[in-house]
């Protein structure tokens, strides 16, 4: 019998906000491991409004998608700046 083995993982998040519904993309990578030797599927990938009235729960507290969005772009801005400021980013 072989040792099989399959990882799933978030490979990237990408958002499109132009346009009138904006959306955001989440890719995920799988790899399936045989007996040590890896192989790659193609990625899969899931989209959602920016703006949905969905709940998502962390750490046990709700937050409408469209407020967790925010703050993921909050985050990156934070980020830059920070580089930025370090003389980080060209």
């Amino acid at each position: 019998m072989p040792d099989v083995t399959v990882n799933t993982s978030l490979a990237r998040i990408q958002t499109d906000p132009t346009g009138s519904d904006p959306i955001a993309t989440a890719y995920f990578s799988k790899t399936t491991t045989i007996d040590g030797q890896d192989f790659a599927a193609p990625w899969t990938s899931v989209s959602w409004p920016l703006q949905s009235k969905k709940l998502v729960t962390l750490d046990g507290v709700e937050y409408p998608y469209h407020l967790a969005s925010r703050l993921v772009t909050a985050i990156a801005y934070a980020e830059k700046a920070e580089a930025d400021a370090a003389g980080a980013t060209p």
